[in-house]
């Protein structure tokens, strides 16, 4: 499985009609013909983006996953009782491209030779992993041993340039 950011853009859309509105609460007197009605607005608030990563087998399925979780018309319920629904949503779904380290190649590797039938396929990574990581600590030792012969090296630089300024009986 591969790792997919999906950056997610949307518009929220509700109608407020107002409601429990009762005129007898503020008008003083026992003769009331109370007539109001209040027609509903439309509100439509852009702005909404969100943007998380998933795995998923292909681009195809990162983008079902995103269709899953904000889809055009799904409603929900904000703090205030409002109902909204989601409108205009878009989602762009790209790989996420992780740096090709060693601990990674061999995750990759050892899932394939796992998934093999044959256990010499597995036995083969192995010897290969192992054989690296020997090369690795010798080459880690040979860099080692290099810094130690350029600082001698230029601790013998150093003298041979304060011997080279004696004066010739001196030296």
């Amino acid at each position: 499985m591969s790792k997919y950011s999906i950056t997610t853009s949307f518009n929220l859309s509700t109608a407020i009609e107002p409601e429990g509105f009762r005129i007898e609460n503020y008008v003083d007197s026992d003769d009331i013909q109370d007539n109001t009605y209040f027609s509903s607005v439309d509100v439509d608030c852009g702005g909404g983006e969100v943007t998380y990563v998933v795995e998923a087998d292909d681009e195809d399925d990162a983008y079902s996953q995103a269709d899953g979780n904000i889809t055009d018309g799904n409603e929900f319920e904000d703090d205030n009782g409002f109902t909204w629904v989601f409108v205009n949503v878009n989602h762009d779904v790209e790989r996420v491209v992780e740096p090709m380290t060693l601990k990674r190649a061999t995750e990759i590797l050892s899932d394939i030779a796992s998934q093999q039938d044959d256990d010499e396929v597995a036995e083969a990574v192995s010897f290969l992993f192992d054989h690296l990581a020997s090369l690795a600590r010798q080459v880690a030792g040979l860099h080692t041993r290099v810094a130690e012969l350029n600082a001698a090296a230029a601790q013998n630089d150093a003298a041979a340039s304060i011997v080279a300024t004696l004066p010739d009986s001196a030296a």
